[in-house]
């Protein structure tokens, strides 16, 4: 079995179970509360996400996700800072959102014109598959563990302090 036929197989496992996680409540997730059993899966599928933010992400993005990645400055329009996703959305992920920009069905200024998809089609195009479907499987449980990953990289809601009173 080659090195792409089991990186396959194992996206196929791993889309499948988190396909079943994100229909999880983000706080689950958040929180790690996954279940044991699921725990190897989702931490093998958050490496892969990292991994996959480092290839195709950071140059934007920034080895952190905060928009100052070393492309940042040509591009017209400045890319997001990532680990804001959360708090932008009224404390949730926004996984649907997220997954649809890296995808490509939600159009993004600094990703092109928008009929240009911005990953999707790209991983898509170059994998070596006789059918669509499974190239579509594998892109999306690629998508979903660099969703694994945005999602763990979110900075925390700064806490409120209350001044003290002067009475």
């Amino acid at each position: 079995m080659t090195t792409l036929q089991q990186r396959i197989i194992r996206t196929l496992g791993t889309a499948c179970t988190l396909g079943a996680l994100a229909l999880l409540p983000g706080q689950a997730l958040a929180a790690g509360d996954i279940g044991e059993s699921n725990r190897g899966t989702y931490m093998d599928a958050w490496q892969a996400g990292r991994n996959t933010f480092v290839d195709a992400c950071s140059t934007c993005h920034g080895a952190f996700g905060y928009g100052d990645g070393i492309s940042a400055k040509a591009l017209e329009i400045a890319p997001s800072d990532l680990t804001q996703l959360t708090r932008r959305n009224g404390g949730e992920f926004p996984w649907v959102y997220v997954y649809e920009v890296i995808d490509g069905r939600k159009p993004v200024a600094s990703h092109g014109p928008a009929g240009m998809p911005a990953w999707g089609r790209i991983w898509t195009q170059s994998l070596p598959y006789d059918n669509a479907r499974d190239a579509d499987i594998y892109v999306r449980g690629r998508i979903f563990e660099l969703l694994l990953y945005l999602d763990s990289a979110q900075e925390p809601e700064p806490e409120q302090v209350e001044e003290p009173s002067q009475d």
